[in-house]
């Protein structure tokens, strides 16, 4: 019952590489039963909260502490936490 209340796994990485811009890269994607974590680099870091809550499978998206400047790549690094919508997917 609980596999049919969420969407599946393969579902939500779809989604989350359909809405990030590619100018973003995650180090790291944990999807949890009731919620994701994505940590990476962005060209624009405060843009994926907005974009992330465009999805329907996730919702809630806040960052998880400040972003801050990679000073090798230039690029902000970010990590957003994601509440999984029940019921979506499917």
């Amino acid at each position: 019952s609980r596999r049919a209340g969420s969407p599946l796994a393969i579902e939500v990485l779809a989604d989350v590489t359909r809405l990030l811009p590619d100018d973003t890269y995650l180090d790291r994607l944990v999807i949890g039963a009731n919620n994701v974590q994505m940590q990476g680099k962005s060209q624009n870091a405060q843009q994926l909260i907005e974009r992330v809550n465009e999805s329907e499978l996730l919702d809630a998206a806040a960052f998880r502490g400040s972003t801050r400047l990679d000073a090798r790549s230039g690029l902000e690094i970010f990590e957003v936490n994601a509440q999984i919508v029940p019921g979506a997917g499917g």
